[in-house]
């Protein structure tokens, strides 16, 4: 008995970095690839978590719905992807885990991270004049708005959701609006605090 526990534990792939990483997430399920030199290319954060330091068949495909490349590990009994229809340029490549990344085809890439956002020290900004004061909110404004603008558009406008119904769809096209009003108030706030110490 004690012989077969131990060549048990020895046939199990160890995981590097398992569960906790700091890699940036785009469109709720993939990693990007950074330096991949296809172009930007992602990869399935799911297929990422099941993977070991042991090489497996993965693919590489242009999503023609999505206008990406995606990796994918190919699971037999499983397809890559539920959307696997707007698949084109299959390529087969050889991927396994890595610290930080993947190896891809024999190549270490590391994932992007999450960009640290620095906090402002409000003590700090007070010692500013107003005029560099009301220019960071500015900027810090557009940025938000800016984010706000790209999620609204990778989630609700592009894509159809199955999953809501027609009430629910409308209640969240009316939120979206009183948010796109809210916004433009700000904006107006925003611009006659910059009139008014001119």
């Amino acid at each position: 008995m004690t012989p077969q526990k131990q060549t048990a534990q020895q046939s199990t792939p160890s995981r590097i970095n398992s569960d906790n990483n700091d890699f940036a997430e785009y469109d709720y399920f993939y990693y990007l690839v950074e330096n991949y030199p296809a172009g930007d290319t992602y990869f399935s954060k799911w297929d990422y978590a099941a993977l070991t330091n042991q090489t497996r068949d993965g693919v590489r495909y242009y999503d023609s719905k999505r206008k990406k490349n995606i990796i994918h590990t190919l699971v037999p009994g499983r397809p890559f992807d539920a959307k696997s229809l707007n698949a084109t340029n299959l390529t087969k490549v050889n991927i396994q885990r890595c610290q930080n990344g993947a190896i891809i085809d024999g190549t270490p890439y590391a994932f992007r991270r999450k960009v640290a956002h620095p906090t402002t020290n409000s003590e700090l900004l007070q010692t500013l004049p107003v005029y560099q004061r009301v220019s960071l909110i500015q900027d810090s404004f557009k940025t938000c708005v800016e984010k706000w603008e790209k999620s609204v558009t990778a989630i609700w406008t592009d894509c159809d959701n199955i999953f809501l119904s027609s009430n629910d769809l409308a209640l969240v096209n009316k939120m979206l609006k009183d948010v796109n009003e809210q916004i433009k108030t700000i904006e107006v706030k925003l611009n006659n605090v910059v009139m008014m110490i001119k």
